[in-house]
């Protein structure tokens, strides 16, 4: 999809705005959706705004804040990704509510992790790629590079041990 050579048509495209969507507008003029909405910004044209809403009815979903009392109770033991589970609430919703009232939750911190022994490492590191060793560790591959920097670890240095030891 590219850029078109010659101006739209304002009066039509104003109209078509009016029951379609910026993609659907693209989509039928041929063009990318990022230029589409360039050209409707530039011409001052908004166009319809279809939104998905949690509830599947087409409607916006009104929410129930809980209590201010009910509220201070919970954030005193839970996180906010905790009480926004427990009340059925959007977590964003309910972050700018509880900001908005001064209450702040806990803070959940990550556990942390322990690094394996070095010797273990080096040992599993030799017969195994690093993506190997970080699913038998169950972390991620970035994990087991910081531990394996850490350690001044490298593959082309336990070869050469291979090799003197062979």
């Amino acid at each position: 999809m590219g850029r078109i050579g010659k101006q739209l048509d304002l009066c039509e495209l104003q109209r078509l705005a009016e029951t379609n969507t910026t993609r659907q507008l693209a989509e039928h003029y041929k063009v990318s959706l990022r230029w589409m909405q360039f050209y409707l910004n530039k011409n001052g044209i908004r166009a319809m705004i279809k939104r998905e809403y949690p509830n599947g009815t087409g409607r916006p979903v009104e929410y129930h804040m809980p209590d201010l009392e009910l509220l201070q109770q919970l954030a005193k033991d839970h996180s906010i990704m905790e009480i926004s589970e427990k009340l059925n609430l959007p977590y964003q919703l309910l972050y700018r509510y509880m900001r908005l009232h001064k209450i702040s939750a806990v803070k959940k911190r990550r556990s942390q992790l322990v690094m394996p022994p070095k010797a273990e490492l080096i040992k599993l590191y030799k017969n195994h790629t690093l993506e190997e060793v970080a699913d038998l560790y169950a972390v991620g591959s970035t994990t087991m590079r910081k531990w394996i920097h850490i350690y001044d670890i490298s593959k082309a240095k336990l070869l050469e041990e291979v090799k003197k030891a062979g």
